[in-house]
């Protein structure tokens, strides 16, 4: 952060009006964000000018603090470190202000990235990099930019009344690296010359997918963006041949691109950039939802979880697939699980006591500076009907097999932490079930059912810790236990606390709840939620 010295609006403002405009959307890169300067102002000057947003912007920082700041403000943080960043997108623009101290290497970078493609770098840099290339690396940077003809700019006192205040000179650079299509060479063409048959694809394809899953999508997504990057890059090589129409003015490729549909048609881009970047968003979607839909989270998940999640995926379609950015989807995720979870198990709480059939086996009691309060008991009746409405035979449908589920992940998540048992062994429970004509006492994990005509549910729990961890959970979040709960001996609770516990389970119960570690897994935040077990 030493080297931290925001862009002041009055350069921001230099450096778009260099931007090549074009009448189409821009993809802009920021590789070294900090708190964001460059990306808002650059979003302010576009809708002004425009009337609406005309680019997106990606952006990279280092700085964890700076990352947090900048997801506040809504802008895409995509990875951390420019120069290990790589990517199949294409970008109109590089804008940057990196650190001076390395400059030339971020200028270096941001130069390979475009010269790849083609497309332009604006940046601000240290003047003496320029002046004074002393360095292989600044020599080689000052050669391209002559190969290319770069505008530069030097400006004084350009950061002098910046958020942080600098004298020193800098460098404003403009080039533009024009657009590459190989004509030279055919990925394609080399492959028929070659004859090679199509089981060896696959064998190389084979060979790339490691063991890990994760570490596989990624290896499967990054082969799959090479081929269709290199499919599309060869359409754009081998179009001007394929073209019909006698007068040149006329002539049009007579074999179109399409990447996906829209409003059911397919959907055809006049240009190669914008027709890679719509391929590579759609990949990410098709990975970003292999990764939502792994074992390893849809049997921890609660249904409202599950699509929370799902309602992600478009928002990660903007990002590509690497070990950074799944990080940051666990981060996010279990943040969100953590608050759908805790909203479930309430939800079963509710279900069992003040909602459940007829409030039979639910027990009362007197709650910390509260009235009533409410507990499990080891029965209950709850609203959950197996039966077909036509047939009036036992047949679980979906919706039955999910509240059961959720009842057995509830009660799962706060005696273990994690989901131990399929969805699926559930819902064979119920198929076995119904195949044997057995509607009573159907034997879970944690209870056993017994289901009626009437659309009523009985449950009688087999599990007495579960009910217990449920317990205690549902009436510590809901404030109907004190706040020194399982943290002080008996003796030391003042009267008004011992009171609401010989209400809630007694003294020696209580004794032995503090001296249990499940129990206080339960009192800890999002304690007993070890997801990334």
């Amino acid at each position: 952060m030493n080297e931290y010295y925001p862009t002041p609006s009055h350069l921001v403002k230099e450096m778009y009006h260099k931007i090549n405009k074009v009448q189409r959307y821009l993809t802009i890169l920021e590789p070294s964000a900090g708190k964001g300067h460059i990306v808002k102002e650059v979003q302010k000057l576009s809708e002004s000018r425009n009337g609406c947003k005309t680019m997106t912007i990606d952006a990279i920082e280092v700085e964890t603090e700076f990352q947090h700041i900048l997801r506040g403000e809504n802008i895409k943080v995509i990875h951390d470190d420019f120069l290990t960043f790589e990517t199949f997108k294409s970008y109109d623009c590089i804008m940057m202000n990196p650190p001076f101290s390395c400059g030339d290497k971020h200028l270096m970078k941001a130069i390979e990235i475009q010269q790849r493609r083609g497309g332009q770098v604006i940046c601000i840099l240290n003047a003496e990099t320029i002046r004074n290339p002393h360095s292989f690396l600044r020599k080689k940077i000052i050669r391209t930019l002559e190969e290319y003809k770069a505008e530069i700019d030097f400006i004084e006192d350009g950061f002098v009344d910046a958020e942080r205040k600098t004298g020193v000179e800098v460098a404003l650079i403009s080039v533009t690296f024009p657009e590459i299509i190989k004509t030279d060479t055919s990925l394609i063409l080399d492959k028929m010359k070659k004859a090679e048959k199509y089981e060896d694809l696959v064998k190389d394809y084979a060979s790339l997918i490691s063991g890990d899953p994760v570490m596989g999508i990624i290896d499967s997504y990054e082969y799959e963006i090479k081929v269709g990057v290199e499919f599309i890059e060869e359409y754009f090589r081998i179009s001007p041949v394929l073209l019909s129409g006698d007068e040149i003015q006329n002539k049009e490729c007579f074999i179109l691109l399409s990447v996906g549909k829209e409003n059911g048609r397919p959907a055809f881009e006049d240009d190669r950039a914008t027709t890679i970047n719509k391929f590579i968003k759609r990949t990410r979607h098709k990975y970003w939802k292999t990764i939502f839909n792994l074992k390893a989270i849809t049997e921890i998940v609660t249904t409202d979880a599950y699509y929370d999640i799902n309602s992600k995926i478009e928002k990660f379609s903007e990002y590509d697939v690497t070990l950074f950015n799944i990080r940051q989807l666990q981060q996010q995720l279990y943040q969100s699980l953590s608050g759908n979870i805790e909203a479930g198990i309430e939800s079963f709480f509710d279900d069992v006591t003040t909602k459940a059939y007829d409030g039979k086996n639910t027990l009362y009691y007197d709650a910390w500076k509260t009235n009533k309060a409410w507990k499990i008991g080891k029965k209950a009746i709850i609203w959950l009907n197996a039966y077909d409405s036509w047939s009036g035979q036992f047949d679980p449908d979906y919706k039955a097999d999910q509240k059961v589920i959720e009842m057995e992940k509830v009660l799962s998540y706060l005696s273990k932490g994690k989901k131990t048992v399929a969805d699926s062994g559930i819902r064979q429970k119920l198929r076995d079930a119904r195949d044997g004509g057995q509607t009573k006492n159907i034997e879970f994990e944690y209870f056993n059912l017994t289901f009626y005509k009437k659309g009523t549910c009985h449950i009688e729990f087999t599990n007495e810790k579960a009910i217990e961890l449920l317990n205690i959970f549902v009436a510590k979040k809901r404030n109907w236990l004190p706040p020194a709960y399982g943290k002080k001996e008996y003796y030391n609770l003042t009267p008004d606390e011992k009171e609401a516990i010989n209400n809630f389970q007694g003294e020696k119960n209580y004794e032995r709840c503090r001296k249990d570690s499940e129990v206080q897994n339960v009192l800890k935040d999002n304690g007993f939620l070890r997801l990334s077990a």
